[in-house]
């Protein structure tokens, strides 16, 4: 009678009920350690089960950059201003800014940094923390023809790992190639005629179709160029958005994942690119008040990435961690086990 009772109460829980939650996978204690003051500027993963960090600190000012494997609950410091100087002694600022410009690099196993304190792009190995200049200030400005670069927040590494950015001099959108050479992805021009502004206002994804998709916060469209046009692609109040800002990431599930603004609060979306509607294909996936009353404590999310197959995130902070969509197999048998619990009990 209790196996029939709890397979009906399981087989009675809905998919909302299931999906609807979220879970925090690493304390901003198990990322830095006790009593640190580190900001959780940044945070990536490989992918799978292990995290990437990249923390600041504003007195003194400095960051590190921490490995967290999930599996073994082991965080590792793998580079810190220290050690980023011996390795780069050109560099100056003392407060790196990743902004949405932290990324890992699958096919080297490096982690990218598109800073916007010095405007370039640095990578670290991911298993040592060695650095080296990847893109140099020097080397963006000679390609605008401009005195110097100014790399705003607004960036992110392709699919295939490749930085793409916003510079604020030239007002267009650029990408590296290789080290030491960048191109420019959309011009100046191309997007005042495309969207009225010449600003690029949320994190820049690519799906690795040679499509590339940012927001405007000015006009609360999705914009997509295909490499060869700028286009509106979803307007967000055609579902009830009040704005869109923040990050955009495209996961391997071939969803985009962003932030947007509904009713007054922020919420976790997705949408599938590919779509034949893709603005019908919008769907929330974590409400406001689902992120407010969970352990985040909030419905700000700074940065979205991808955790062993759910969407991941976190808020900049000094006291909050990263959190993460679990899969519905997860919450299944959290519901087995803790029915089995009461069961139990009686």
């Amino acid at each position: 009678m209790r196996s029939l009772a709890l397979c009906c109460a399981v087989a009675g829980l809905s998919s909302a009920a299931l999906a609807a939650d979220y879970v925090e996978v690493a304390s901003h204690e198990d990322l830095f350690g006790a009593g640190s003051t580190m900001f959780t500027r940044s945070v990536v993963t490989d992918g799978a089960s292990t995290l990437y960090v990249f923390g600041a600190d504003n007195n003194p000012l400095g960051f590190e950059v921490i490995k967290y494997d999930t599996t073994t609950s082991t965080a590792t410091k793998l580079a810190d201003l220290t050690s980023f100087v011996s390795d780069i002694p050109s560099f100056s600022p003392d407060d790196p800014f990743p902004g949405y410009g932290f990324g890992y690099v699958a096919a080297t196993n490096e982690l990218q940094l598109i800073d916007g304190a010095s405007s370039a792009i640095y990578r670290f190995d991911a298993s040592t923390g060695d650095a080296y200049e990847y893109l140099s200030n020097a080397a963006i400005a000679a390609h605008t023809g401009l005195a110097s670069a100014d790399l705003v927040n607004y960036s992110g590494t392709t699919v295939d790992g490749e930085a793409v950015f916003f510079e604020d001099d030239s007002k267009s959108i650029l990408i590296s190639s290789s080290a030491g050479s960048v191109s420019t992805l959309v011009s100046a021009t191309e997007l005042v005629d495309a969207t009225g502004g010449n600003d690029v206002r949320t994190g820049l994804t690519s799906d690795g179709q040679g499509n590339y998709y940012w927001g405007q916060n000015s006009t609360d469209v999705i914009y997509k160029y295909d490499g060869n046009t700028v286009s509106p692609f979803i307007a967000i109040g055609a579902v009830g958005g009040d704005s869109f800002s923040g990050d955009m990431f495209y996961a391997p599930d071939g969803l985009i994942y962003v932030r947007m603004r509904t009713g007054g609060a922020n919420a976790l979306w997705s949408f599938d690119p590919a779509a034949v509607d893709p603005t019908a294909s919008l769907t929330q996936i974590l409400s406001g008040s689902q992120l407010a009353d969970g352990p985040l404590g909030s419905n700000f999310i700074s940065e979205i990435s991808w955790f062993e197959g759910q969407p991941g995130f976190h808020r900049i902070s000094t006291s909050l961690g990263y959190y993460a969509v679990p899969a519905p197999s997860t919450f299944a048998l959290a519901a087995i086990l803790g029915m089995a619990g009461l069961t139990r009990r009686r």
